[in-house]
Protein backbone atom coordinates (compact mmCIF):
# COMPACT_ATOMS: atom_id res chain seq x y z
CA UNK A 1 0.00 0.00 0.00
CA UNK A 2 2.76 2.34 0.65
CA UNK A 3 4.35 2.03 -2.70
CA UNK A 4 0.63 2.65 -4.15
CA UNK A 5 0.39 6.17 -2.18
CA UNK A 6 4.03 7.00 -3.02
CA UNK A 7 3.27 6.18 -6.80
CA UNK A 8 -0.11 8.31 -6.57
CA UNK A 9 1.80 11.17 -5.15
CA UNK A 10 4.22 11.51 -8.03
CA UNK A 11 7.15 9.79 -6.38
CA UNK A 12 9.48 6.83 -7.45
CA UNK A 13 8.81 3.36 -5.68
CA UNK A 14 10.98 0.60 -6.60
CA UNK A 15 9.33 -3.10 -5.28
CA UNK A 16 10.83 -6.31 -4.77
CA UNK A 17 8.81 -9.04 -3.59
CA UNK A 18 8.30 -12.74 -4.07
CA UNK A 19 5.81 -13.35 -6.64
CA UNK A 20 2.28 -13.76 -6.19
CA UNK A 21 2.28 -10.48 -3.27
CA UNK A 22 0.68 -8.16 -5.53
CA UNK A 23 3.17 -6.03 -7.17
CA UNK A 24 1.38 -5.66 -10.38
CA UNK A 25 -1.22 -3.69 -8.14
CA UNK A 26 1.04 -0.89 -7.17
CA UNK A 27 1.85 0.12 -10.93
CA UNK A 28 -1.96 -0.53 -11.71
CA UNK A 29 -4.10 0.92 -9.63
CA UNK A 30 -1.93 4.74 -9.61
CA UNK A 31 -3.27 5.24 -13.66
CA UNK A 32 -6.77 4.50 -12.64
CA UNK A 33 -7.15 7.02 -9.71
CA UNK A 34 -4.90 10.00 -11.64
CA UNK A 35 -5.31 9.15 -15.06
CA UNK A 36 -1.75 9.57 -15.67
CA UNK A 37 0.44 7.45 -18.01
CA UNK A 38 2.36 4.33 -16.80
CA UNK A 39 5.64 3.08 -18.14
CA UNK A 40 6.45 -0.71 -16.51
CA UNK A 41 9.71 -2.13 -17.11
CA UNK A 42 9.90 -5.95 -17.43
CA UNK A 43 12.07 -9.01 -17.65
CA UNK A 44 10.74 -11.24 -20.24
CA UNK A 45 8.06 -10.76 -22.92
CA UNK A 46 5.83 -13.87 -22.15
CA UNK A 47 5.24 -11.68 -18.42
CA UNK A 48 4.35 -8.41 -20.52
CA UNK A 49 1.67 -10.23 -22.58
CA UNK A 50 0.12 -11.83 -19.74
CA UNK A 51 -0.14 -8.21 -17.79
CA UNK A 52 -0.99 -6.85 -20.91
CA UNK A 53 -4.13 -9.47 -21.43
CA UNK A 54 -4.96 -9.44 -17.60
CA UNK A 55 -5.31 -5.11 -18.00
CA UNK A 56 -7.33 -5.07 -20.86
CA UNK A 57 -9.64 -8.11 -19.77
CA UNK A 58 -10.44 -4.93 -16.75
CA UNK A 59 -11.24 -2.59 -19.44
CA UNK A 60 -7.71 -0.84 -19.13
CA UNK A 61 -5.81 0.16 -22.48
CA UNK A 62 -2.47 -1.08 -22.12
CA UNK A 63 0.36 -2.36 -24.66
CA UNK A 64 4.05 -3.75 -24.77
CA UNK A 65 7.13 -3.09 -27.31
CA UNK A 66 9.26 -5.74 -26.88
CA UNK A 67 10.62 -8.27 -29.33
CA UNK A 68 11.22 -11.89 -29.46
CA UNK A 69 14.64 -13.41 -30.22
Amino acid sequence: MNAITSTVKGKDSFIVQPTGTGKSMCYAIPPLLTGKLAIVISPTISLMCDQVHKMEKHGVFATFLGFAQ
